[in-house]
This record gives structure tokens, C-alpha cells and sequence, in this order.
């Protein structure tokens, strides 16, 4: 089903998040929309191999920003989120409710503009209930930001 129509999206200011593990870090940008993003320190980087898009299920807890997020009504969502991206590759690995669904990842769109802030959709929408979730965004992609990302109302139902 889907959520109310009318209904405001949810906004989270990436700055907000309860914890951020390194290398993730708190940085400031007078671009940004309250003048301060999430991102990927350049030196605490690692190769892709030893990425959290590896084989592994588990994704520990480090290079990542957790947040509370309240739902107000039962429904499909859509994630969208502010991105500044400094090369095409790479991206954000989301867990809602600490859900590991390797489909959750907000990456480069096509065309996407590099070093700029742009607006980025996960794939498919959520199907979230009323009430509290925990959001993890997990990234070790150099220079990966994130200034804020919402829940909105998805036009089509989420899969059950």
C-alpha cells in the first residue's frame, strides 16, 4: 500500500546522525544545506576488495553514519538523498532496520555531475511501518558526501 499522498517527506540532515565511524566523518561546505555533510576522508579510504560490496553478509559497523527516523504512517517510501560525488564509481550502501538488502545502494546516476551536489533515488521503494527505524549509511568510497536524505510517500507500493 502506499502512504498518504499529501504527506510532507521525512528529512534527515546527514550532520544529525547519533554515531559516525570513521572514515566517515562530519565535514563543512557552505553548499551544503545547513553548511555541513557526511563523507569519506580521501586518507581513510580502503581498496575496493576490502569494500563492504565484498562476498560478506555482515557489514561491521565502521565507515558508517546510523540514524533514528520516524515513519509516520505504515506505507511505501522512496529514499532519496543529496550526494556529492567526486569520481562515478563507488556509492552508499543503505541498511534500514539493519536489513542488509544489496539492492539498497545510492550510487552516480548517469550523467550524474561530479564534485556538485545532486540528488540521488534508491532503486525501489521501502515498505516501512508507522513508527521508529534505524537507517545505517555505509560508505568508504573517497570522497563520497552526503548532505540529507528523506522518506517520501512512493507513487507505487513497495514489495510485501
Amino acid at each position: 500500500k502506499s502512504a498518504g499522498a499529501g504527506m510532507a517527506p521525512v528529512r534527515v540532515e546527514a550532520e544529525a546522525a547519533s554515531s559516525v565511524t570513521a572514515p566517515l566523518g562530519i565535514g563543512e561546505d557552505a553548499s551544503a544545506s545547513q553548511g555541513k555533510y557526511v563523507g569519506v576522508a580521501g586518507a581513510g579510504a580502503k581498496p575496493e576488495s576490502e569494500s563492504i560490496t565484498g562476498a560478506r553478509d555482515f557489514i561491521g559497523p565502521e565507515a558508517s553514519a546510523t540514524y533514528r527516523v520516524e515513519i509516520p504512517v505504515d506505507g511505501a517510501y522512496e529514499m532519496t538523498a543529496a550526494c556529492w560525488w567526486s569520481s562515478t564509481s563507488g556509492g552508499f550502501t543503505i541498511l534500514v532496520d539493519e536489513s542488509n538488502m544489496r539492492t539498497l545502494s545510492l550510487h552516480p546516476s548517469k550523467g550524474a555531475a561530479l564534485g556538485a551536489w545532486t540528488k540521488e533515488k534508491l532503486g525501489r521503494p521501502l515498505d516501512l511501518g508507522a513508527g521508529s527505524h534505524t537507517v545505517r549509511i555505509v560508505s568508504r568510497t573517497p570522497g563520497a558526501r552526503i548532505d540529507w536524505f528523506e522518506f517520501a510517500p512512493a507513487m507505487t507500493p513497495g514489495p510485501r
